[in-house]
């Protein structure tokens, strides 16, 4: 039987001097505008694509660049990068005159849908399965294998594929392909069959899938366009929205697992969330990242390197160490912000909520904007116990029950950037 959870985990607030950032842009970088792709090579350098500027290549404080311009490269819109087991790079371009390019050493060939079996110009995924297969995305072409020599090609006519335009395809250990296509869900393919996950099917909330990570649990981290990160376990599906969670937007671009498998997560307007299935932190304008939007994130070693939607890339210094270190309620404050468990619980029919507002001496004195709601299990709102503005402090309100009927609720804390949920048990 299929499960649907709605999760209600807190979020973070930090303050940018915590952290070092450096940032490229055209002041002191060739790039400056969309950065689609990142990619660390064997010697420790940076490959980034650009939408429009092509390639830079990041070595040892010195920038090199790879256009359109007497470089072989097919077009300077490039979504993807990847590097396979001899080190050759291949490059995939997003506009018809694009193709793929591979790039070994002072060698460069390139594949079209022209002089290959490629099925289509407009590259936006590649990756390399177990076995070394190149799989190819494409944005309305379908799928490209091709391992070296041949060439097979999957569309909605020939095979299980649920559409044509393909955004994301990520292979699991079994080597299993799981694919996000626009507006028609994603699929599983293990050269044998095709499963499609979409809305009228599994608890999917979109059916535009743009990215799948999978963790060594086997866990799909399934990133969508309008709804949010779904987790699916292979029974059970979990889902976290910018309503129960820290997610500030559910327009998700990318989800990626770093070295310790905490997630990252881009977002459109809602800058980058780290999640490590206890507590979100956001980076966005206000502490440290220089867009409203990431595109795209690597890590090197334990720097994060974001692409950002119109500003060039944000790195985030010893990000994935420093991150997993902060304070649970933020750094500076006096009072921290906190929600307690509710008393008496289990309780029926009435319970107490207390609840403290963090602020500094700067702060003191002065009003937050402040809501606590109570949810069903199902994420559907009950009702709103507060809502206006309380200064500093910590404050107690009753929740009465009467009219609801047994079973477990979650109450939900939120105040500016800060957002705690804690659960209760009715039992009457």
């Amino acid at each position: 039987m299929l499960k649907t959870f709605l999760f209600f985990i807190f979020s973070i607030s930090i303050w940018a001097q915590e952290f070092e950032w450096v940032y490229y842009n055209y002041s002191n970088s060739p790039i400056g505008g969309w950065i689609t792709s990142i990619i660390v090579d064997d010697n420790n350098a940076k490959w980034i694509g650009t939408y429009g500027d092509g390639i830079a290549i990041y070595q040892n404080n010195t920038w090199a660049t790879f256009d359109t311009t007497g470089q072989f490269l097919p077009s300077n819109l490039v979504w993807s990068i990847g590097i396979d087991k001899e080190h050759n790079k291949w490059i995939g371009c997003g506009t018809n005159k694009g193709g793929l390019l591979k790039i070994n050493g002072n060698i460069r060939t390139l594949f079209n849908s022209s002089n290959s079996g490629l099925s289509n110009n407009q590259i936006h995924s590649l990756t390399f399965d177990t076995l070394g297969n190149l799989w190819i995305g494409t944005l309305i072409g379908g799928i490209s294998k091709f391992d070296g020599s041949n060439w097979t090609n999957y569309h909605i006519s020939n095979s299980g594929l649920p559409g044509n335009e393909i955004l994301s395809i990520t292979i699991d250990p079994d080597n299993n392909k799981w694919i996000g296509t626009w507006y028609n869900g994603f699929a599983k393919y293990n050269d044998i069959e095709w499963i499609v996950y979409n809305m009228d099917n599994c608890p999917l909330p979109h059916n535009t899938v743009i990215d799948i990570a999978i963790d060594s649990q086997n866990n799909k981290w399934i990133a969508t366009e309008g709804g949010g990160l779904v987790q699916y376990d292979g029974i059970n599906w979990f889902i976290y929205n910018a309503t129960n969670s820290g997610l500030m937007s559910d327009d998700l671009i990318f989800v990626e697992l770093d070295t310790n498998e905490n997630l990252w997560v881009g977002t459109t307007f809602g800058g980058l969330a780290f999640f490590d299935r206890n507590r979100w932190v956001i980076f966005d304008q206000n502490n440290g990242l220089n867009d409203a939007s990431a595109l795209c994130v690597t890590f090197d070693n334990s720097d994060v390197w974001v692409g950002t939607w119109g500003n060039g890339v944000s790195v985030l210094k010893n990000g994935v160490n420093l991150v997993t270190s902060i304070d649970d309620y933020g750094s500076g404050s006096n009072f921290k912000f906190s929600l307690s468990q509710n008393y008496p619980n289990p309780f029926n029919p009435t319970t107490k909520i207390k609840f403290t507002i963090p602020g500094s001496v700067e702060t003191f004195g002065k009003t937050s904007q402040v809501q606590l709601k109570v949810y069903d299990i199902l994420g559907n709102e009950i009702t709103t116990l507060v809502n206006e503005a309380k200064t500093t402090g910590t404050y107690e309100v009753e929740f009465d029950a009467s009219n609801l009927s047994s079973g477990i609720y979650f109450y939900q804390l939120k105040s500016g950037t800060y957002l705690i949920t804690k659960k209760m048990l009715l039992m009457k």
